[in-house]
């Protein structure tokens, strides 16, 4: 029989696993979060006027952004103080994200036969990653295998080999999650950080949110593609992002809900053109 400090150790233990269990669940829902800001109310960068200050300084200019965010951030003249900021790295995911593939074709014809899978591209997907590819230096994490992301990134990107990298199961982390009692396999942004890069500087793009519960501050979350050909995320992304390039660090900005922030998406009917 155990004694009392046993046993008192054995609750201790148990109300630290319920708090623990409460805590992740409500990271999980939003619930617990620093105060952040929108893009509408953060600091644009802005070159300073004569008598400012010295030239080349950034000084930050307080607006609200209610209209053409795109016109805004390609308006600032700081062209030269925003290129020596390091590039925000933008880590893609495949699945549900960029692609839909399933064992079972859809009523359409895929864009890809990759036995097993019938592969269909979100709509716009190629045009996105070229749009982005302007401010941002592209990554791809994927927690399917290898192979698949081999043969995959050749059809979406124009030029893989300018991709920071391409990382597949193999680099994520078997994390259990708590809110939905199954095991995951989590992207940790440490490993991103051992290889050089900035946290601060750092945006994934996934449509599962418990992958990233220990890099939650980095996430944009974008509604799972299932293969709807009139799927319309991806020009309503490219918008948003071109607000948060110049974000000194981008774990600041509220995230959630960003599409009812979005005033027009991109055009790329008229980029294509």
């Amino acid at each position: 029989m155990a004694s009392s400090h046993e046993q008192q150790e054995v609750v201790a233990t148990r109300e630290a696993f319920a708090r623990t269990r409460c805590t992740a669940w409500r990271l999980h829902c939003g619930d617990l979060r620093r105060p952040r800001q929108s893009l509408g109310e953060r600091q644009v960068l802005r070159a300073p006027a004569s008598g400012e200050g010295e030239p080349g300084r950034v000084f930050g200019a307080r607006i609200a952004i209610d209209g053409d965010a795109r016109a805004v951030c390609r308006a600032s003249p700081v062209g030269a103080n925003v290129a020596g900021m390091q590039r925000i790295l933008l880590v893609l995911d495949l699945d549900e994200t960029l692609v839909f593939a399933d064992e079972r074709p859809l009523a359409r014809a895929p864009d890809l036969d990759l036995p097993p899978y019938a592969v269909y591209l979100r709509p716009w997907a190629r045009e996105f990653l070229r749009h982005v590819a302007v401010h941002f230096e592209l990554a791809v994490w994927t927690s399917s295998s290898a192979a698949y992301a081999r043969a995959l990134v050749p059809v979406l990107f124009d030029d893989p080999s300018r991709l920071a990298f391409v990382w597949s199961r193999e680099r994520c982390t078997l994390q259990r999650d708590l809110a939905n009692d199954t095991w995951v396999h989590a992207k940790r942004l440490a490993k991103v950080k051992r290889h050089g890069h900035d946290l601060r500087r750092t945006v994934v793009v996934d449509d599962s949110p418990e992958k990233h519960l220990r890099n939650y501050g980095n996430l944009v979350r974008v509604a799972p593609f299932l293969g709807d050909p009139a799927d319309d995320e991806l020009p309503h992304l490219a918008a948003w992002l071109e607000r948060l390039h110049i974000e000194p660090d981008v774990r600041v900005v509220e995230k959630r809900g960003w599409r009812r922030h979005v005033p027009s998406p991109v055009s790329f009917m008229h980029a294509a053109s």
